[in-house]
């Protein structure tokens, strides 16, 4: 059975593009008769999306991303009216069916979220959107959970894999792989692309709850990383399990972290050469 995900009634469904053709003075234009007159952005957020051609409702490959896309703002609305949690109980029922190990979905999770926000940049109707039941379901075609292998552990090259079937490709890193410099990761995540990265958590003893941890533990959960805040001090940042202890199905909600605490969870810190590096990907 497909998980279904919040937010699929919301009326916004859409984020925002900016293309890089964008006329300058007719964007500050657009933004002074924005502020003129329409009476507010709750507002706005009522009324329905713009129409988009029937090619894109449905099929991916009917509607591709605009080809100057550059950029896409950060919207942390989308995300938390889009967020999924990877213990709900649709994706639960799933993963049982395929899995030793039911809880271990946070990488068709955030796959799904990531799919999602892209589908949306493409114009495509919600009704089109992905489940992680329906990530499962690829990853189970593409012999992702054949026994003995069938724990739900996946690596970041094997959601790559799994984005293939529905369109998406590999944007960053360049040339393939998944191990990119923190450098790269932050430029794209300041353009507003989402991405999916391997990080370091662990339960809080005093709290249980699963939160980002330093160089001891390993790379063992995936979450999404969609924008950086609009002063510059934090890494927006979307984990599918915030529960207490691993079974609980708790509320995903948007969480702020600060640069160096996302390095510590997530970056190589061996001293090495690519000590700054990490796993993390970027589909277009």
């Amino acid at each position: 059975m497909a998980a279904q995900h919040p937010g699929n009634n919301e009326t916004r469904t859409h984020p925002v593009l900016i293309p890089a053709s964008k006329n300058l003075k007719l964007l500050i234009c657009s933004l002074l008769a924005l502020v003129l007159f329409l009476p507010s952005i709750e507002a706005q957020a009522d009324a329905p999306p713009p129409a988009v051609p029937a090619a894109c409702e449905q099929s991916p490959q009917g509607c591709p991303l605009p080809a100057d896309l550059e950029r896409a703002q950060v919207d942390p609305i989308w995300w938390n009216e889009n967020k999924i949690n990877q213990i709900n109980p649709e994706t639960y029922q799933t993963a049982a069916e395929l899995l030793t190990n039911p809880y271990n979905t946070c990488g068709p999770t955030t796959l799904a979220m990531v799919i999602n926000y892209m589908y949306a940049l493409r114009g495509m109707d919600p009704s089109a959107w992905v489940t992680p039941g329906q990530v499962m379901a690829a990853a189970k075609e593409l012999g992702f959970y054949s026994p003995p292998d069938n724990d739900g552990l996946l690596t970041t090259n094997d959601l790559r894999a799994i984005a293939g079937k529905f369109d998406l490709k590999l944007a960053f890193p360049k040339g393939g792989g998944t191990f990119l410099p923190y450098e790269t990761l932050f430029a794209e995540v300041q353009k507003g692309f989402p991405a999916i990265v391997g990080m370091r958590y662990s339960y809080d003893e005093a709290t249980g709850e699963y939160r980002p941890a330093g160089d001891d533990a390993p790379v063992n959960h995936f979450v999404v990383l969609f924008g950086i805040t609009d002063d510059g001090n934090y890494f927006w940042l979307l984990n599918p399990h915030p529960g207490k202890g691993k079974n609980e199905n708790a509320q995903v909600s948007l969480k702020l972290i600060s640069f160096d605490a996302f390095r510590a969870a997530w970056a190589n810190n061996d001293g090495s050469s690519v000590t700054d590096f990490g796993s993390a990907i970027f589909l277009r």
